[in-house]
């Protein structure tokens, strides 16, 4: 029993620790997110494209890929997140557009 009590505490560990990098690895790229949600999608398209550019060009195994998928992935996060804001701004501006179809219907 002892020894299945300890299996159980180390894969218990394994799993805890995997959570904590996984939740540190969020936390970074939200924080990356944060520090590039005021460009525009245009400009953070292009250093999205430049950023992995500069991730292909990197060796399997240099030390820098690691922290360049997470810095790529908050990138895709501020992406995502100036979609949002655009689309919420876009649909903000067309909420008059059921009536003016009505009204077209009206004339019609």
């Amino acid at each position: 029993m002892f020894i299945l009590n300890l299996i159980k505490q180390r894969a218990q560990r394994r799993a805890d620790n995997k959570r904590i990098a996984n939740d540190a690895r969020t936390d970074k790229e939200i924080a990356i997110s944060n520090r590039y949600t005021g460009f525009s999608l245009g400009q953070i398209i292009d250093l999205i494209s430049h950023e992995e550019q500069k991730l292909t060009n990197l060796s399997i195994f240099s030390l820098r890929r690691k922290p360049q998928r997470t810095f790529i992935a908050g990138l895709y996060r501020a992406k995502r997140r100036i979609a949002a804001r655009t689309d919420i701004q876009r649909t903000s501006t067309i909420a008059n557009a059921p009536v003016v179809l009505i009204q077209n219907k009206k004339a019609a």
